[in-house]
């Protein structure tokens, strides 16, 4: 998912800038069963010098060739799926940029 939203941010936008990408959500308390909306799932970082490296316009290299979690600074430990596709209730934040809203 990652993978997704920064190919739409840097490919098709072509944003230059570095930016943090933010999952919430999907996380329920043990103890109350409570979900918990506003839990930060996974943060992934991009600087604009890799960005830079990356050839955007090539959508097999970006999805199948590029490693992801090179660029997660945090993963939730209770999530064991390694790229967080399978996070229920997902809500993506870019910050840093301008282009939050036109994605």
């Amino acid at each position: 998912m990652a993978s997704a939203i920064f190919e739409e941010a840097y490919g098709e936008i072509d944003f230059r800038g570095s930016a943090t990408l933010v999952f919430t959500g999907g996380l329920t308390d043990s103890r109350t069963g409570r979900d918990l909306p506003a839990e930060i799932t996974a943060r992934y970082q991009v600087s604009g010098k890799e960005t830079r490296q990356i050839d955007w316009s090539d959508e097999d290299a970006i999805e199948f060739g590029i490693n992801w979690s090179m660029y997660r600074k945090y993963r939730d430990p209770t999530i064991k799926n390694d790229d967080c596709d399978v996070i229920p209730k997902i809500v993506q934040q870019l910050y840093q940029s301008p282009i939050a809203s036109s994605i």
